[in-house]
């Protein structure tokens, strides 16, 4: 009896993980760092992309237009480029970013520019030589930002300065 007992209890176990596995591809607040990095563990593991809602990402930009732009700020006051990235991504999605543009750049997958999607996360060198500016890319040709000149705005992908200056493209995924 405890033998059989033993069985359902390790059958029963290892159908919970299966199933949970296959649900963590719902929309929750996990999400990966890049694939390529160190840390990650080297068995397979089962995991997708983010699925922006479009409605929901545009309800969460389009109030947060001209608030002009203030360092370390995520408010109404005044908010910088990954403050706003780290907002629009909370308010629509429930995912929480860390403040930093060279943080979020270590999050998801690389994504070349003519494959861009809504919700894409696009990386630009503005000051130095190092990631320094982050917005959202929104379809259309067009990314999402907080300007150090022109606060939140929506800027053509392909901007002679911004496409000077752009590094890489990323898209979040689920792990």
């Amino acid at each position: 009896m405890k033998k059989e007992f033993l069985i359902f209890s390790l059958v029963w176990t290892a159908a919970v993980f299966v199933v949970a596995g296959l649900l963590s591809c719902s929309s929750t607040n996990r999400f990966s760092r890049n694939p390529d990095s160190a840390t990650r563990p080297q068995a397979a593991t089962f995991s997708c992309f983010v699925d922006v809602n479009q409605e929901r990402m545009m309800r969460a930009i389009q109030p947060l237009k001209n608030i002009p732009y203030k360092w370390g700020g995520m408010s109404m006051t005044g908010m910088d480029c990954s403050g706003f990235v780290k907002k629009v991504y909370w308010d629509a999605e429930r995912i929480d970013l860390p403040h930093s543009s060279k943080e979020q750049a270590g999050y998801g997958k690389r994504v070349r520019p003519e494959d861009l999607r809504m919700g894409d996360l696009v990386f630009f060198k503005i000051n130095g030589f190092s990631i320094d500016h982050v917005g959202l890319y929104i379809g259309d040709g067009k990314f999402a930002h907080a300007s150090l000149t022109q606060g939140v705005t929506v800027t053509p992908f392909d901007d002679p300065y911004y496409s000077a200056r752009f590094v890489l493209a990323k898209r979040l995924y689920f792990e």
